[in-house]
């Protein structure tokens, strides 16, 4: 592995790039796009805006694939900028990697968040270059909430993005949350807020005897998967791995987790860190909690794993760190962040 790197902590002032590595959610949801942007200078950020015209005939992603390269290239390498917030996620993200210029992003590190399929590009620069990267909010659909972001949201991102948090932090839940869908293009978006539901915090679905900890990678399994094991992703000894996931089914869940396992990765991992799955019933979590067990039993492995985290595609979420050390005490139930690096 890559000598790990922080990159320079955010401060008020700071010029953010937007960046859609997939999805052209800027033209597509112009609405909350606006309001995204609203967000972001409201915390005392400027913004800088890629040409977004679409010349590629393909309209299901933003450009080319080495356009995106090469704009994501002009940003790092540009002093003027000091970060980078992904506007949306997509499916497509992958189509950039090997047109991507690790070394330019090497020499020049940045903060880069993002999360769903924005995490491929956030775990293939962790793992080619070493510098950390930010699983956390985006612009569309964080930034973008009507009538703004959650405060809880914002906080965190705040103290992840402008490294003030105190250490050990531990991992902490906000008192409600949501995955109230409002179509983003119809009518009663703008008129009404999500309705939220009380948070009953993290769920452990399996404890060991050990206090566990490793480098904490990962992010949405749908997406992952498709690089896991090749030159731009592959999950380390003693790793921390975190998932998210949207709108799944129990079998599709299932098929992921086991995709996993026959990957070779509960055998590398000392612990698992599930986010909560925008859609997903509450009556499956037994079902979750059944899939894990049949695993490990099946592996010989008692790691630590934990569900129900405000991470990913509901709301609010917190900020995570790939690349930071995080440690699991399942004796007194508890989640920190032991490193940034």
């Amino acid at each position: 592995m890559k000598k790990i790197k922080l990159p320079p902590p955010l401060k008020n002032g700071d010029q953010i790039a937007l960046f859609s590595p997939s999805s052209a959610g800027q033209i597509k949801f112009p609405k909350q796009y606006e309001y995204g942007k609203k967000a972001i200078r409201d915390l005392g950020y400027t913004i800088f805006e890629p040409d977004n015209n679409n010349d590629d005939d393909l309209t299901y992603r933003t450009t080319s694939p080495l356009k995106r390269a090469e704009q994501l290239h002009d940003m790092f390498k540009n002093p003027n900028i000091n970060g980078i917030i992904c506007n949306i996620g997509g499916f497509n993200t992958i189509e950039m990697l090997p047109f991507l210029n690790f070394d330019l992003i090497e020499t020049n590190p940045k903060f880069i968040c993002g999360y769903s399929d924005s995490s491929v590009l956030l775990n293939a620069i962790f793992y080619k270059t070493g510098v950390i990267t930010f699983h956390g909010p985006m612009i569309i659909s964080s930034f973008g909430e009507y009538p703004k972001p959650f405060d809880f949201t914002v906080n965190h991102f705040q103290a992840m993005s402008q490294q003030i948090i105190e250490l050990p932090h531990h991992f902490t839940h906000p008192k409600e949350w949501t995955d109230d869908f409002i179509d983003w293009t119809g009518p009663d978006w703008g008129t009404r807020t999500r309705t939220m539901t009380n948070n009953n915090g993290p769920i452990w679905f399996h404890k060991c005897e050990s206090i566990n900890e490793g480098k904490l990678v990962g992010g949405n399994t749908d997406s992952l998967l498709h690089i896991l094991n090749t030159e731009y992703f592959e999950i380390e000894m003693n790793s921390i791995l975190f998932i998210e996931d949207i709108a799944v089914s129990i079998e599709k869940w299932a098929m992921m987790i086991w995709s996993l396992k026959l990957k070779g990765v509960f055998n590398k991992i000392n612990g698992l860190l599930i986010g909560k799955i925008e859609g997903m019933p509450n009556n499956k979590l037994l079902q979750m909690k059944l899939i894990i067990s049949e695993i490990l039993e099946l592996e010989g492995i008692s790691i630590p794993v934990v569900a129900n985290l405000d991470i990913g595609h509901t709301a609010p979420m917190n900020t995570l760190l790939i690349g930071s050390t995080v440690s699991i005490d399942s004796a007194k139930e508890n989640i920190m962040i032991k490193k940034l690096y």
